[in-house]
C-alpha cells in the first residue's frame, strides 16, 4: 500500500442532503485503498454537515472541513490546499465514481509515466440510486487509451473535442499544482473549471484519456448548468478572457484554440439569452462580437469539430436578427466580467 500513491479526492458540498449517500456510497466502494476524501461543506443550511461528520467517524478516510459560503471556487482551492496525495482529483456532491474510478486512473498513469489523466463519462438521470453491478468491470489490459504531449492535450482541452472543460473527470499531478500555482479563480461562480485546465494543461508534459466510463455525471434540472440565464453565467468570461490573455502574452502556439473554447461557451450563452427575458444590449452586443472575432480563428484548429466550423460563423447574423430588438437597447452597461482586455 505504501508504495502505492496517495489520491485525494476533493468534494465541494453545499445543501447536499438529498443525493449525498450516493456520492459517499461510491468513494466508500472504491476498489483503490489509498485514497482520502476531503469533503467542503460550505455553508449548508439543510443537514450536509451534519451526514459528513456522522459518516467521518466511521471512516477514517474522510476530511469534513466547513466554510461559510465561500463559492465553490474556493471551496474546491481550500480541498487543494489540506491535499496530502500525490495526485489530486474531484467529485461533484451530487454526482459518483465507478468503484474502478481511482483504480484505472492510477493504473493509467502510472503505466503511461503520465502525470495527467482524463477518463470517459456518462450522463444518468437525477434520481438514479447508487447501484456497484450497473458498472462494468474493466478488463485492466484492454481499456483502450490515448496519450498526448503538451501541446496536443492543450489543444484538445481548448477545442473541447475529446477533453471538455469539466475538471470531476481528471486526475492532476498535486506537484504541477502546486509548483505553478494552478488554482480556481476565487468567486467564480460558472464555467470556473476552464481556467484552471487551462493553466494546468500549460505545464503537464504527458496526459492518458482513458476510454472507460466510469464518472457519473447526474442530470438535475435545478443544478447551476441547467436552469435559466442569470447574470452569473457572464463569469464564464473571467475564464475565458484571461485564458486568451495569456495565450497572447504566453503560449501563441494555441491562439487559434482559446479562440475556439470562447467562441463555443459565448453561442451557449447567447442560445440562453434567446430564450430568456434578458434586455441588456451591451451584453448581447459584446457577445455577438466576440463570435464574429473568434470564428476568423476556427479554420486553423485542426483538432475542432468541422460542424463548428461551418455553423458557428451563422450565428451572428442569426442572433442579431432574433435578438434585434434587446440587442439595440442602450440602456444596459457591462457588468465587471467583461472589465479585461478584449482579444
Amino acid at each position: 500500500m505504501n508504495d502505492l500513491p496517495l489520491i485525494s479526492v476533493v468534494v465541494p458540498c453545499y445543501n447536499s442532503q438529498r443525493f449525498l449517500s450516493n456520492c459517499l456510497k461510491s468513494l466508500d466502494k472504491q476498489t483503490y485503498q489509498n485514497a482520502e476524501y476531503i469533503i467542503v461543506d460550505d455553508g449548508s443550511t439543510d443537514d450536509t454537515y451534519k451526514i459528513l461528520t456522522k459518516h467521518a467517524k466511521k471512516h477514517p478516510k474522510y476530511k469534513i472541513i466547513k466554510t461559510e459560503g465561500v463559492g465553490v471556487s474556493t471551496a474546491r482551492n481550500i480541498g487543494i490546499d489540506n491535499a496530502k496525495g500525490e495526485f489530486i482529483t474531484f467529485l461533484d456532491s451530487d454526482d459518483m465514481f465507478s468503484p474502478y474510478h481511482l483504480e484505472l486512473l492510477k493504473d493509467h498513469t502510472l503505466k503511461t509515466g503520465a502525470d495527467t489523466a482524463v477518463i470517459d463519462y456518462y450522463k444518468v438521470p437525477e434520481g438514479k440510486s447508487y447501484e456497484s453491478h450497473y458498472f462494468a468491470l474493466p478488463d485492466y489490459k484492454h481499456v483502450p487509451i490515448e496519450v498526448f504531449d503538451n501541446k496536443s492535450a492543450l489543444e484538445e482541452f481548448l477545442a473541447q473535442l475529446k477533453f471538455e472543460f469539466s475538471v470531476w473527470n481528471k486526475m492532476y499531478s498535486t506537484k504541477i499544482i502546486k509548483e505553478h500555482g494552478v488554482r480556481f479563480l476565487d468567486g467564480c461562480r460558472y464555467n470556473e473549471d476552464s481556467l484552471f485546465n487551462y493553466k494546468y494543461f500549460k505545464h503537464a508534459q504527458k496526459t492518458v484519456l482513458i476510454h472507460w466510463l466510469t464518472y457519473l455525471y447526474v442530470q438535475r434540472k435545478n443544478s447551476l448548468v441547467h436552469m435559466p440565464f442569470n447574470e452569473y453565467k457572464l463569469d464564464a468570461y473571467f475564464s475565458l478572457n484571461n485564458i486568451l490573455k495569456d495565450a497572447y502574452e504566453n503560449r501563441p502556439d494555441v491562439i487559434h484554440y482559446a479562440h475556439s473554447i470562447r467562441v463555443a461557451l459565448s453561442c451557449e450563452i447567447i442560445y440562453i439569452i434567446k430564450r430568456s427575458k434578458y434586455k441588456n444590449g451591451a451584453v448581447i452586443r459584446k457577445i455577438i462580437d466576440y463570435i464574429k472575432t473568434d470564428c476568423k480563428h476556427l479554420k486553423f484548429c485542426k483538432r475542432t469539430h468541422r460542424y463548428r466550423r461551418v455553423l458557428i460563423p451563422l450565428v451572428p447574423p442569426v442572433a442579431k436578427l432574433l435578438l434585434c430588438r434587446r440587442r439595440k437597447d442602450k440602456t444596459g452597461t457591462l457588468p465587471e466580467q467583461f472589465n479585461i482586455i478584449d482579444f
